[in-house]
Order: C-alpha cells, then sequence, then structure tokens
C-alpha cells in the first residue's frame, strides 16, 4: 500500500471518526451548561461546569424510572441470550436437522463464519 492511498484512506477515516462524534461533543455540551450559557457560544466549554441539569432531569422528568426500565430489560434480554445462545450453536455444529442449511444459510452470524474458510 502506498503513501498516498494509506493517507485517503486516513483522511476518510477521520471524517467518518467526527462525523460520529461530532453530535456526541455537542450533546454533553448542551448537559453541562446552563440555559443561558448554552446559546452564547454553542461550541465553546462553559466554565464552570453545570451538573444541575443532571438532577433537573432525574427528579423532574421521571428518569429514575426510565433507568430502572432499561436496567430490567438489559439484564432480561442478556440472560435470555446467555441461556439460548450456546444451545442454537451445539445444535447448529453437532446436530443433523431438516432445516439446518436453510436456517444457517440465511443466518448473518454463520454465513460470516463461512467466509472465513
Amino acid at each position: 500500500m502506498t503513501k498516498s492511498t494509506r493517507l485517503v484512506q486516513n483522511l476518510t477515516l477521520l471524517v467518518f471518526v467526527l462525523y460520529a462524534l461530532v453530535p456526541v461533543y455537542l450533546v454533553f455540551l448542551a448537559a453541562i451548561r446552563s440555559e443561558a450559557d448554552l446559546f452564547s457560544g454553542p461550541l465553546t466549554l462553559s466554565w464552570p461546569i453545570n451538573f444541575t441539569n443532571f438532577g433537573r432531569i432525574w427528579n423532574e422528568a421521571g428518569f429514575a424510572t426510565y433507568f430502572i426500565n432499561s436496567v430490567i430489560t438489559a439484564v432480561s434480554v442478556t440472560i435470555l441470550v446467555l441461556l439460548t445462545a450456546p444451545l442454537a450453536g451445539f445444535a447448529f455444529a453437532k446436530l443433523r436437522f431438516p432445516a439446518r442449511k436453510s436456517c444457517s444459510r440465511y443466518s448473518w452470524p454463520a454465513s460470516w463464519c463461512r467466509r472465513l474458510r
């Protein structure tokens, strides 16, 4: 690979990284600024940093309920996946059943693993 193609690849990667991270930066800035500071200089970091927005969201908007619901959902889905994925993996690897080929053909991870061989 030549230096010019490497440079083009790195610049392209940098553009995509900025495209992904700039909105995260803007949301972070909006979260730590007061309402008055938010429109004064939208891209600058204000001082002192204001963490009262997090407390306001937690208390006034009912974020605690949403957070608990998210934790319950994430934990239950993780447990279900940890219980069922090994069983499905064993079935696809060791057992012979009629729809085995068609199921693995249309499964993205299975088709990805086939390409590695």
